[in-house]
């Protein structure tokens, strides 16, 4: 994919993320005004902002112009292995705990990559991520997180 297809891509996507932003803020939160400002201004102005910033990237790649021809979508394989870590983590961090929602989502994830990592490596991370896990989440926060639980 040529450079300015990459930034015309990239820039609406950040465009439609600060209006979504912009707009979910404006419909959600009290704004307030200037003096009193809600809760709902900042993060909308930092939608707004973000819309306009994309305008930068847009821009100009529409004017580099793009190469007449077949358009080629990126790679979607990844995306949904990462959506599919995502989802797995948040399915199973009640039901099982955590530890077992870090290894599912540790082995998802690392399907999206173009090459697959050796399970020492796999049990390496996980082993480290889970015990982050627990000295962040366990013993210096106090939350009442499950490390690992079962459900029958």
């Amino acid at each position: 994919m040529d450079e300015a297809r990459k930034d015309i891509i990239g820039g609406a996507l950040l465009f439609v993320a600060g209006i979504a932003l912009a707009t979910h803020c404006y419909l959600s939160y009290d704004l307030g005004s200037l003096r009193r400002m809600g809760t709902g201004l900042y993060p909308m102005l930092a939608g707004l902002s973000l819309a306009g910033l994309s305008l930068a990237i847009l821009l100009p790649a529409f004017l580099r112009g793009i190469r007449p021809g077949r358009v080629s979508l990126p790679p979607v394989r990844a995306s949904i292995f990462v959506l599919l870590a995502v989802a797995a983590f948040a399915l199973l961090c009640e039901s099982f705990g955590l530890f077992p929602a870090i290894a599912a989502m540790v082995v998802l994830a690392s399907l999206a990559g173009p090459q697959r990592p050796s399970l020492g490596e796999l049990l390496i991370v996980t082993v480290v991520l889970c015990a982050l896990a627990w000295l962040i989440f366990g013993l210096g926060l106090s939350l009442g997180l499950k490390m690992l639980a079962w459900p029958w």
